[in-house]
């Protein structure tokens, strides 16, 4: 199951705007479609891991009962692409609070798939865990640009077909977090603490390439609070989630609206793990000017708060 950990500054979960025919509706609900990605595992690590983009799921709410099913008809396994499936209608919990954020989770056990109407338990999920909020925070420079789409939140993973460990990851993710950067100064080794970061990541599936905004960053007491960017990363998927990193010759920074190169602050390295049961995390080391040596630690910014 997911941690409960979930005060998040949002709007409540609300009815909206619904796809699909009328009567395909709940009477006292709704309807609501998600493109989602995820990563697909093998469980005995077999397989090479691989990454799904922007599959529709369905899910349904009914608020006189407090339940929730989930579906597709494009779900993917390897290759794939006419499975479907529909749970049964499950409980849901939803956590509301004074700030008016909200929260809601379900589980399922198992669901079961068909490939063109038929039977086929390639695409069955069993152990299904799913956590929905309608806050997705991101810094200013990424909303009011349409780079980050405001939308609801969804973290879940399953089995699937008793072979595969599903994940889903968003596209477009912020981490919240502390940094630890070591640096000589005066012929003394020095280490300053900050833990107002915030590292937004936006993969672009076309080529499996990474922008990593840092936001608030110092690396040393003297040092002015800096936001960069870090333009064309390399992304890989291994059986523990996602890497970003940088070429061996390092990347240099761009910074401000008109986005100017930075060779001062040049990262050396830079290499972004993402992982963990539902891929919330992010552990970070980097190297900066050839002097500074950092770490970061965080989590998706809704589930700090």
């Amino acid at each position: 199951m997911l941690k409960k950990i979930l005060l998040f500054a949002s709007l409540p979960l609300v009815l909206v705007s619904c796809k699909g025919e009328e009567s395909d509706i709940p009477s006292n609900g709704v309807k609501k479609e998600y493109y989602l990605s995820y990563l697909l595992t093998s469980l005995d690590g077999s397989e090479q891991p691989t990454a799904f983009y922007n599959v529709p799921f369905t899910f349904k709410y009914e608020y006189d009962n407090n339940t929730i099913t989930v579906g597709s008809s494009r779900f993917e396994v390897n290759g794939n692409k006419k499975i479907s499936f529909d749970s049964d209608a499950v409980k849901f919990t939803s956590t509301n609070y004074e700030n008016g954020s909200s929260a809601m989770e379900f589980s399922v056990a198992e669901i079961y798939s068909k490939v063109n109407g038929v039977a086929d338990a390639s695409g069955n999920l069993s152990d299904l865990n799913c956590l929905l909020t309608n806050n997705y925070y991101c810094p200013d420079e990424w909303r009011f640009n349409d780079r980050f789409p405001l939308g609801d939140m969804i973290i879940m993973n399953a089995v699937v077909g008793e072979k595969y460990k599903l994940r889903t990851f968003p596209l477009l993710s912020c981490f919240s977090g502390s940094t630890t950067t070591s640096f000589s100064m005066g012929g003394q080794e020095q280490q300053y603490n900050s833990d107002s970061d915030l590292f937004a990541v936006s993969i672009n599936p076309a080529n499996n390439t990474a922008e990593v905004g840092l936001y608030n960053v110092k690396f040393a007491a003297q040092m002015p609070q800096l936001t960069m960017f870090l333009k064309d990363l390399k992304v890989e998927y291994t059986n523990e989630g996602y890497v970003v990193s940088a070429p061996a010759e390092g990347v240099v920074p761009v910074v401000g609206n008109d986005q100017i190169p930075y060779p001062d602050y040049i990262f050396n390295t830079f290499n972004l793990v993402c992982s963990g049961d539902n891929l919330a995390s992010i552990d970070v080391d980097f190297t900066v000017a050839g002097r500074f040596g950092g770490e970061f630690q965080g989590t998706y910014t809704p589930l700090r708060y």
